[in-house]
Formats: C-alpha cells, structure tokens, sequence
C-alpha cells in the first residue's frame, strides 16, 4: 500500500491575499514505514495529513492509494489501514505528525 502526494498543495481564501496553508508538495509514504513530518507551527503538517485522509480536498495536484486516484471510497480503505498521530513536542519543533502506513 502506498500513498502518493503529486504537487498536491491547499490554499484557503482568495488567493489574492496569499493564503497558502500547503505549497505544491510531492512526497510518498510506503507501506510498513513509519513518516514523521516535523517543522514549526504554520508549515503544513496537519494541512497535508487533512488532505490524505480526505478531511479537506486539495487546490491542485493529484493522491493516490495504490496508483489508483484516492476516492471516497479509498479514504475510508485507508483510514482503516492506517494510523495518524498528532502530537505537541516543546522546544523549537512545535508539532510532530506521524502517520503509520500499513497497520
């Protein structure tokens, strides 16, 4: 199982006044590894988890589950399959998200 992020990116608003939550963004998480995406508060990382399990729809760009478009269908496949951890460190790293892939 294998999820695929292709210039996937989330703007809110308008667009005229920026509003970028995610910037166009490729990136791949592989059955039976375990991601962390670590980064300061505002950079993306609940945004892009929102975005795999289908909580918001992307501005642009495409995911995949097993190649295949990720649908509604595949969203509930892929909630079942997987586990999301969001969890506040302190220090300079605000939030660490982990997604566990193939559970």
């Amino acid at each position: 199982m294998q999820v695929q992020l292709n210039n996937v990116s989330k703007q809110f608003g308008d667009g005229r006044s920026g509003g970028w939550a995610l910037k166009p963004t490729t990136l791949a998480f592989d059955e039976g590894k375990t991601t962390v995406l670590i980064g300061p508060s505002g950079c993306g990382k609940s945004t892009l988890l929102r975005l795999v399990v289908g909580l918001i729809a992307p501005t642009s760009g495409t995911i995949t589950f097993d190649s295949e478009p990720l649908t509604r269908e595949k969203h509930t496949l892929l909630r079942r399959r997987s586990r999301v951890c969001f969890s506040r460190v302190s220090g300079s790293l605000s939030k660490v998200i982990v997604p566990l892939v193939g559970a």
